[in-house]
């Protein structure tokens, strides 16, 4: 196991009330904790740690700390059969993980893709210093999910026909690849990726999205303008619903950015959105030096505040 991945137990309740535990693999740069601040990375679906990895490197050269557990049943962190893999399920189990950790230090949420709705609710649920969303899935269905119901269905017979999943499981495997040009490492996770994504919340994350206007939470939104699973309009409509002022960027423009977003923190403003016009859906991994500079600006928003009234 590498040297910054870690073990602990977690004791969280599925969306039915069922208390479940589960040995939890999650990545850790700091594990003494940072002066700084500590970042909570929500992976999405397909998705691990492992996804952040780049980011942590950045990040670990400023001293903030990046954490990242593995979902259970997703690959890395062992499953149970009673997992629903709903929205209810994965917030006990967040915020059950991060009880357990217990963080002192400044909390900024990070979600990348499905990651995002639980980065948001995780934020608004524990009033988190900062919430940065990447690539994140908006308030409509997409159009790599639609038809939703394929998701749905195809999850709910998989699980129904339990004497038959390994004879289904080249099928789901090559329907997965074929359609999303990624690779399932193993068979048997796409029904669980298929469950997890039929269970996003969609709409049902602007209440929390309003309720980031109340708190004094930092907010940063970014996406690429090629995003090949996510439409541009999407984006921009949730950019609207967080009231965030959007900047348009080039791969030539990179270095202007930091300094206008470090402004908006210095005048009193919550944050931004930056669409990143030649970049697709994973930024997280694509532009993580870019990221690990708008986190260090975002856990020094304060101070950028006080200087400027100095």
């Amino acid at each position: 196991m590498s040297s910054s991945l870690q073990r602990i137990s977690v004791r969280f309740r599925t969306g039915k009330g069922q208390e479940l535990e589960s040995e939890v693999i999650y990545s850790d740069t700091m594990p003494s904790g940072s002066q700084i601040a500590t970042v909570c990375a929500v992976h999405g679906t397909p998705g691990s740690h492992s996804d952040f990895k780049k980011l942590a490197s950045f990040l670990l050269e400023k001293r903030i700390r990046l954490i990242c557990p593995n979902f259970p049943g997703l690959g890395i962190t062992k499953g149970h059969q009673a997992l629903e893999y709903t929205n209810e399920e994965r917030q006990n189990f967040l915020n059950a993980f991060l009880d357990n950790l217990n963080i002192r230090e400044k909390l900024i949420m990070i979600g990348h893709s499905r990651g995002s709705e639980n980065a948001l609710m995780t934020a608004v649920q524990r009033n988190a210093y900062g919430l940065i969303l990447v690539n994140g899935t908006g308030l409509r269905i997409h159009h790599a999910i639609k038809p939703i119901w394929k998701f749905r269905y195809g999850a709910a017979l998989y699980f129904s026909l339990t004497p038959f999943q390994s004879f289904l499981n080249p099928y789901y495997k090559k329907w997965f690849e074929s359609n999303y040009n990624m690779v399932a490492k193993r068979a048997e996770l796409v029904p669980r990726f298929m469950k997890t994504v039929a269970n996003l919340s969609i709409e049902g994350t602007a209440p929390f999205i309003e309720k980031t206007k109340e708190l004094p939470m930092k907010i940063i939104y970014v996406y690429g303008g090629k995003d090949h699973l996510i439409e541009n309009d999407i984006q921009e409509e949730v950019i609207q619903k967080y009231s965030l002022p959007e900047m348009s960027v080039k791969e030539a423009e990179d270095t202007m950015l930091l300094p206008a977003v470090a402004d908006s923190f210095k005048f009193g403003g919550k944050g931004c959105a930056v669409c990143f016009e030649n970049e697709s859906h994973f930024m997280q991994q694509t532009k993580a030096d870019l990221l690990a500079e708008l986190t260090k600006i975002m856990a020094e928003a304060d101070q950028l505040k006080r200087r400027s009234h100095l």
